[in-house]
């Protein structure tokens, strides 16, 4: 088990602790997102996900979480690269 937080993680627990939402359900960030936090976003609500570049945060599979759920319309991953 890993122990840091990615940053979609993050903010997903920050939002749950203080009863906030997202927005549009759609969240963007700068790094491809980990496999655990894209099936978290998708479990938070989140419908959309902007991608800023495609080196990954610190996952080396999340761009398979973010093609299968892509693939199933599960949710919208855009990338900006």
């Amino acid at each position: 088990y890993r122990l840091p937080v990615d940053p979609i993680n993050r903010i997903l627990f920050f939002l749950r602790r203080k009863g906030f939402g997202i927005e549009n359900d759609e969240i963007a960030c700068n790094l491809a997102p980990s496999s655990r936090g894209l099936v978290n976003a998708c479990g938070f609500g989140v419908q959309s996900v902007i991608i800023g570049d495609k080196t990954p945060d610190h996952d080396d599979l999340g761009h398979i979480a973010a093609e299968i759920l892509s693939d199933n319309k599960i949710m919208n991953i855009d990338y900006l690269d």
